[in-house]
């Protein structure tokens, strides 16, 4: 799973964030988990403006809130739940008149949620998004004797267009879901069973919603998919995703498309061959390995083996030089001993991927996992996933000063939120330093090349091909020049900590240096 912050929605100024007299009924949404449900939200208030609904921020009063839920993990499904008891509150105050409980949860627990919670006035599963507007309309007429609005119909009915969508990414960048649903078999995920099999988009309609999301703004595109490289295998008995790559890489208005979600078996020559001739499509590669040690990806009924994923990193890096890998993988499954964790632990130091994510197994992501034998102690996967994390901050941290004073093209991406309007600062610190590593002499406590943050100088969040939005870290962009979202700046980078580095614009970082002497 990757975690992502809310998503939310701009208050329509006239509002001023209270409720006022408007012509139709207003919503709004709170998604929660990954991408492929933030699209889903995309499409629900898509689906919910052509109905006639005006759409509001999730913190103010609306007429129906829609709370867009993921059931992945057990951390997954308790965000879930204190969503919807703050939503029941809100509607306790008088703040909303009907609750929607949309999304995985809702398809996997609908019957279950309803129960629990009989404030909630409508229940779509994934399955039956099409039929928000009506489960919305339903909430907002249901007396308070009737039972709840329930809608759920089969995973294989889950909606495979997601065009005419109410975007709540940037502008700037955007999210492009190539297929629906998942073929294999994995033990800890529990996906396939609310969300279907695999099932590719046509080839055409993925090119016609890449040219309306460029056409909104969105110059940077990020394939995703619960399977991108099974793309094309359902329509054409054959792996499609590099040449669908390819495609859209050629698409006018587009500067990145970065892939995201690839199983690691079915990264095919094509892939990678686009990858590493197309200019457009970004040097970088998401690739879940959720385990090193071959029996614990047995268990995992995983394809691949611990020699298969040294031999897929090693091509990776051959056939595209300075790729960016990133990777997710499970501690504490059931079964893993202490010396698979160690193996785990020993193979991130030798693999020194770019970025990695590591979460303790979750039993309860799927009943399948949980009928194995050699269950970890919840404290014990706790501490394995915080060794697995250390390990890989050391890496981090060393490829990120390995940058100090390179030079890249960065995508601004936001103001900083925190340090935009601060005026002077003699040195700088890097969130997340870790404690217990070995000063350096370009190591963030030491690495200080004047006043950072000089009177008029602004503060931005940007990224380089190496950061996926929301995933990875990012870098702090200082400059004199005031900027904007989506705008490319060519930088050197100045500073580094575990996961975020720090830089200037190229043609400010000789003025900076020479007025810290």
């Amino acid at each position: 799973m990757n975690k992502h912050p809310r998503s939310t929605l701009p208050v329509p100024p006239q509002t001023g964030g209270r409720r006022v007299a408007l012509p139709s009924p207003t919503v709004s949404l709170i998604s929660l988990g990954c991408p492929k449900n933030l699209v889903d939200s995309e499409k629900l208030m898509g689906s919910m403006a052509t109905s006639g609904f005006i759409p509001m921020h999730p913190d103010g009063p609306a007429d129906v809130l829609i709370v867009n839920t993921c059931s992945f993990i057990g951390e997954a499904q308790r965000e879930s739940e204190e969503a919807i008891q703050q939503a029941i509150r809100s509607k306790k105050k008088g703040r909303l008149k009907g609750l929607v409980v949309a999304g995985c949860h809702a398809q996997r627990f609908g019957k279950v949620l309803a129960e629990r919670f009989p404030e909630v006035d409508a229940v779509v599963g994934v399955s039956a998004a099409a039929d928000i507007a009506e489960a919305a309309h339903a909430a907002l007429n249901r007396s308070r004797e009737q039972e709840a609005w329930i809608r759920l119909h089969p995973p294989i009915e889950v909606d495979v267009r997601d065009d005419a969508r109410f975007r709540l990414t940037p502008k700037h960048w955007a999210y492009l879901r190539i297929s629906e649903g998942c073929d294999h078999a994995c033990t800890f995920c529990a996906i396939p069973s609310f969300r279907g099999k695999h099932r590719s988009k046509p080839f055409d309609q993925v090119l016609a919603e890449a040219r309306e999301l460029i056409a909104s703004g969105a110059s940077e595109l990020l394939v995703i998919g619960e399977d991108t490289t099974a793309y094309g295998i359902d329509l054409d008995r054959r792996r499609r995703l590099g040449e669908l790559l390819s495609a859209v890489s050629e698409l006018a208005g587009l500067r990145w498309v970065r892939l995201m979600y690839a199983y690691p078996t079915g990264f095919d020559e094509a892939t990678l061959a686009a990858i590493a001739e197309r200019p457009t499509i970004a040097k970088y590669v998401d690739i879940p390995f959720q385990h090193t040690a071959s029996r614990v990806l047995k268990r995992m009924n995983r394809k691949e083996t611990r020699e298969d994923i040294f031999r897929i990193v090693a091509r990776l890096r051959e056939r595209v030089p300075g790729i960016a890998i990133r990777s997710t993988f499970i501690a504490g499954f059931p079964g893993e001993t202490p010396e698979d964790h160690e193996t785990l632990l020993a193979d991130l130091a030798a693999l020194a991927l770019d970025r990695v994510g590591c979460f303790a197994y979750s039993p309860e992501g799927s009943p399948v996992a949980n009928r194995l034998d050699g269950a970890v102690d919840e404290t014990e996967r706790k501490q394995r996933r915080n060794a697995a994390m250390e390990t890989q901050q050391k890496i981090s941290w060393a490829k990120n000063r390995a940058r100090i004073g390179s030079v890249c093209e960065v995508v601004i991406d936001a103001p900083h939120p925190e340090l935009r309007f601060r005026k002077e600062r003699s040195g700088y610190k890097a969130r997340g330093e870790p404690s217990g590593l070995p000063a350096t002499p370009d190591s963030p406590s030491n690495a200080v090349d004047g006043p950072l943050y000089a009177k008029s100088r602004g503060v931005w969040i940007a990224r380089s091909q190496g950061e996926a939005p929301e995933i990875d870290g990012h870098i702090e962009l200082r400059s004199r020049q005031p900027l904007a979202p989506g705008k490319v700046v060519r930088i050197t980078i100045t500073h580094a900590g575990p996961y975020d580095l720090a830089g200037v614009p190229a043609d400010e970082a000789g003025q900076t240096r020479k007025k810290g002497k």
